[in-house]
């Protein structure tokens, strides 16, 4: 059964990211407001000592900035800022709920989107999870603590060496070439906050670029997905943990679906040109022609010719004789 849900919820992953390619064709887009805002108050942080960064008062205006991103919906954005290393986009997340006392976490659950990730470390299931972290970890193995949450207060923090760590098997120095790539970030957005947001930056592997290479119209890839989402959906026990998250899930694929149905019902162009009937041809136009003026000397202008009757000569006597 394990293995079932498994391979449901990759093949949702792979669908849901089929229906964004089409979706979301853009390579890049202005940031809106609510992006603006974090990357302002994460380039003050940048400037707080680190030793007074996770007490400074722009770590929690950052995970406000956040917090409100995730109820806009605005997955792009989030992925582009909660991940350790900012050039890789590989990035899953975990969040840690943890109880009074607690030394280790009580809960942990795995999110494959950055806004499901944000809302489950705002509202843990249990009252009794007092506290939690949101933990971005990268195929390289680095793990970053993001935002950290005590009761209802939240705090961002930046990726340094008191907030990431990197997986025994990994190189020593990732943790600090993810810090710099992080400082560069800070002094672009330092220059200007509104710079464009990259989007479409998950690549494709190459089983999912063949099944889009393969899809004739856009119409065949709905109808495609729609077709899988059934199927998941009939498998789908009703007793999981995580159907309300799935359900969410489902729901954003069906908006964007119902945007892609909407685009193929406008009325296309219609075509101005039309086919002509072929014209016949002049040999047998020209011989028709020379036929009926044969046929009708009136046809052609003139008289009718007139034309003589040669009589032949009457027969006499003498010529009888001979």
């Amino acid at each position: 059964m394990e293995a079932v849900r498994g391979q449901d919820e990759a093949q949702l992953d792979r669908f849901e990211q089929m229906v964004e390619t089409v979706a979301v064709p853009v390579r890049s887009r202005l940031p809106g407001a609510l992006l603006v805002d974090f990357r302002k108050v994460a380039v003050r942080l940048g400037e707080v000592a680190p030793e007074m960064a996770a007490s400074a008062e722009e770590g929690h205006e950052a995970a406000t900035a956040l917090f409100a991103l995730a109820d806009d919906g605005d997955e792009q954005s989030l992925r582009q800022v909660l991940r350790p290393d900012p050039v890789q986009a590989d990035v899953a997340w975990t969040v840690a709920c943890y109880r009074i006392g607690d030394l280790t976490p009580s809960e942990l659950r795995d999110f494959s989107s950055a806004v499901d990730a944000v809302g489950g470390l705002r509202t843990c299931d249990d009252p009794s999870h007092v506290a939690a972290e949101l933990v971005a970890s990268t195929a390289e193995g680095i793990r970053w603590t993001a935002i950290f949450r005590t009761g209802e207060h939240a705090t961002f923090q930046l990726v340094d060496p008191r907030t990431a760590t990197r997986a025994a098997a990994g190189s020593g120095s990732q943790v600090a070439e993810a810090a710099e790539h992080w400082r560069q970030q800070l002094a672009r957005w330092a220059e200007d906050p509104h710079v464009d947001l990259p989007v479409q930056e998950l690549p494709l592997d190459l089983a999912l670029a063949a099944d889009l290479a393969a899809t004739d119209t856009t119409e065949a890839m709905v109808g495609a997905v729609l077709q899988a989402l059934v199927g998941l959906g009939q498998r789908l026990d009703a007793g999981r943990q995580d159907a309300e998250q799935l359900a969410l899930r489902l729901e954003r694929i069906e908006q964007r679906l119902d945007q892609l149905v909407a685009r193929l019902d406008q009325p296309a162009p219609r075509r101005t040109a039309e086919r002509t009937a072929p014209a016949r041809s002049s040999r047998t136009t020209k011989g028709a022609t020379t036929k009926a003026a044969s046929s009708d000397p009136s046809a052609a202008g003139g008289e009718p010719k007139a034309t003589t009757k040669r009589r032949r000569p009457a027969s006499t006597p003498a010529a009888d004789a001979g």
